[in-house]
């Protein structure tokens, strides 16, 4: 970009100079014209087309400097256009990598709440079961002595953690 303005500066310039020669000239050719009506002298004539050619040389000079200048504009008008599609491809690279990235973000995501679902669902279905059992064994406490019902407890809480791979100490789980 920097090298565009450099030489879109240069384009400018010539094309200024170009525009300040033409316009010089118009205006020398006006004030020659309204000059000669009056008084006609050849050597103020020939004075003025001297310098007249001058400035159509300039106008020249200036217009092949313009056409000197445009290949290199035209190249680096390319280049900065080929930077911006560049550009655009990288953007479109990293708006795929990021779908993607978030893609692969929603399904850990979502496996992860299956699990937990999964693991609450185990659990209310434990709870069901230690509920189920629980009401069993308060129809058989009706029937058996406090002591009895205890010790059968605390036996059966025992074997449920040994199933359950938990480590039993001597202690009741529940408090009982």
């Amino acid at each position: 970009m920097a090298d565009l303005a450099k030489v879109l500066e240069k384009a400018n310039a010539s094309e200024e100079k170009k525009k300040r020669a033409a316009e010089h000239y118009r205006s020398e050719v006006e004030h020659f014209s309204r000059e000669q009506r009056e008084s006609f002298r050849l050597e103020l004539f020939q004075m003025y087309d001297r310098y007249l050619e001058r400035l159509e040389a300039e106008q020249v000079q200036a217009n092949e400097e313009l056409e000197a200048i445009r290949p290199a504009l035209e190249a680096e008008q390319e280049k900065v256009r080929e930077a911006r599609r560049r550009k655009r491809a990288l953007e479109i690279l990293k708006e795929r990598k990021k779908a993607d990235y978030d893609l692969q973000l929603r399904k850990q995501e979502r496996k992860e709440l299956e699990e937990i679902n999964a693991k609450a669902f185990q659990s209310s279905l434990f709870s069901e079961a230690v509920s189920a059992k629980r009401t069993f064994e308060d129809q058989e406490q009706m029937e058996d002595t406090g002591e009895d019902l205890k010790d059968r407890r605390a036996q059966e809480l025992k074997e449920y953690y040994r199933q359950m791979g938990m480590p039993v100490d001597g202690e009741d789980p529940l408090g009982y």
